[in-house]
């Protein structure tokens, strides 16, 4: 598993950490699945990463609710990509009914296949092919309201990203996302270091991310 600082105005890369991943014996004897391994290593750096950033990119494997509620405690919000088949919902915004049960938060299924451009926004994106679009919808694999960005490639597929930081723009989560791509460059260059190191910076605004490679066994 590798941790990695990225730049957003450079697209640098600088390792944080590198840490050898349990196999599946070592996970079941520790009673602990890879997902609760990677949670661990980022609390036992908690407060050294967040000294950084608070967000967090990673793949599609990571986009699970173990995962986010994970580092939700710890303070980190995720940014990663959901697979073709997630099952997303619009977010109510109308009036409340004044009953004391729950307050409705879903409006209806999102129908990748029929879009409603009216409830979303058409993404001024010039360095990407097709169209993207971005709303405030509500996950249920990670039952939470996420930032989504759905974009349209010209061969009609889909491609849908978030962040569970819906404050962020989904021009932010796309070009945040898109970064995420150095760390493998950067883990290739210093895979052969064993000595395991901190990066101590002096960071400023949102300009830097986290971003997570996992082991592949």
């Amino acid at each position: 598993m590798g941790i990695g600082l990225i730049d957003i105005d450079t697209k640098d890369c600088m390792m944080l950490r590198a840490h050898q991943s349990l196999n599946n014996k070592e996970l079941s004897l520790r009673n602990k699945t890879m997902v609760d391994f990677y949670i661990s290593v980022i609390k036992r750096y908690r407060k050294e990463l967040l000294k950084l950033s608070t967000l967090i990119v990673a793949d599609a494997y990571f986009s699970t609710s173990t995962f986010v509620n994970g580092i939700k405690k710890e303070g980190f919000s995720l940014i990663s990509r959901f697979r073709d088949n997630a099952c997303l919902f619009y977010v109510y915004t109308g009036p409340r009914t004044g009953k004391r049960d729950r307050p409705k938060t879903k409006d209806g299924k999102i129908d990748m296949k029929n879009l409603d451009l009216t409830r979303m926004e058409k993404m001024e994106m010039k360095d990407i092919e097709g169209t993207a679009y971005t709303l405030i919808a509500y996950s249920k694999a990670l039952k939470c309201k996420v930032r989504l960005v759905i974009w349209q490639m010209p061969n009609g597929k889909k491609k849908l990203f978030f962040s569970t930081d819906t404050s962020l723009s989904g021009e932010e989560v796309l070009l945040y996302y898109r970064t995420r791509f150095q760390i493998e460059f950067c883990f290739r260059d210093a895979k052969a270091i064993l000595v395991l190191w901190t990066a101590r910076l002096a960071i400023s605004g949102n300009s830097i991310l986290l971003s997570m490679l996992r082991s592949h066994h």
